[in-house]
């Protein structure tokens, strides 16, 4: 109404609504501008032109556990955006080995883990590899929801890995036979279970190898005898009680790089440490 009514009332009424127009459309981009900046300096640090990009490959129990936990801490105090591609801790090294990653999440030693992967790929330059420990975690052997067993000592879950005991009635169960579910390959949870538990020999005859750690989980929950070795978030999400050891077995989750991490590697590595133990 009141530019209706100067329009009315001033010789120069052509020139009010262009001049009008020009304020309006100077108060929008304002606006904009303020707009645009905010979210700027929101999301600045996940935009990859303005920060770097370091490409994590590997272990699905380092990215449930650590990734998933503090990537925001992580990638704000590194300044890098990470992109995750979880699969296993075999994958991620080769991954790394091929070029196709910058850091490999491996959620057992390094060594078995090249143990694991250097008869099927002799030719790619392992002792390049350095690894670089974040934290490490106890390894779960879940039960079927069924049985009344909650503790066994370390010796007899090293004589039941290797099939030296078969029937959980010798370690004070009910009368069923044992079996040993595990992901085989180069699994971090198998070869940390395997490391600490079979002093190099193969697991019983009658283990079940299965595909996948949620596939495992299934299993053990259907199968009665089964005791599985387990991703430890997996066995709680699905309800599986857990064999508790007098002396537990650890499940390192470290980070790898292929040669000296570059001060942006570093970066990703010290942050993920200082997360992991409360230090961020």
């Amino acid at each position: 109404m009141l530019i209706n009514r100067i329009e009315r009332n001033s010789p120069k009424r052509g020139l009010v609504r262009p001049l009008a127009a020009l304020g309006l459309a100077l108060a929008i981009a304002a606006v904009a501008a303020l707009g645009s900046s905010w979210a700027q300096a929101r999301f600045s640090r996940f935009n990859p032109e303005s920060v770097g990009v370091a490409v994590l490959q590997g272990s699905t129990t380092f990215n449930s556990r650590l990734v998933q936990a503090h990537r925001e801490s992580v990638e704000a105090s590194a300044g890098q955006h990470l992109t995750v591609i979880p699969n296993r801790s075999g994958a991620g090294l080769v991954a790394l080995l091929e070029g196709r990653a910058d850091l490999a999440m491996i959620s057992t030693a390094l060594g078995p883990e090249i143990k694991a992967l250097a008869a099927a790929r002799p030719e790619l330059p392992f002792a390049r590899l350095k690894s670089f420990l974040i934290r490490d975690y106890n390894v779960a052997f879940a039960v079927n929801p069924s049985s009344p067993l909650r503790n066994v000592t370390r010796a007899q879950l090293s004589a039941i890995v290797r099939g030296d005991i078969m029937n959980w009635r010798q370690v004070g169960g009910p009368d069923l036979d044992i079996v040993v579910a595990y992901v085989p390959g180069a699994d971090g949870v198998t070869l940390s279970a395997k490391a600490a538990l079979s002093s190099g020999r193969p697991f019983a005859a009658n283990a079940v190898a299965i595909e996948t750690h949620p596939q495992l989980v299934k299993f053990v929950g259907l199968e009665r005898g089964a005791v599985g070795l387990a991703q430890l978030h997996l066995a709680r999400e699905a309800g599986l009680p857990r064999l508790t050891l007098d002396k537990p077995v650890s499940q390192t989750l470290s980070l790898v790089s292929l040669g000296d991490p570059d001060p942006r590697l570093r970066a990703v590595i010290d942050a993920f440490r200082a997360a992991a133990t409360g230090r961020s």
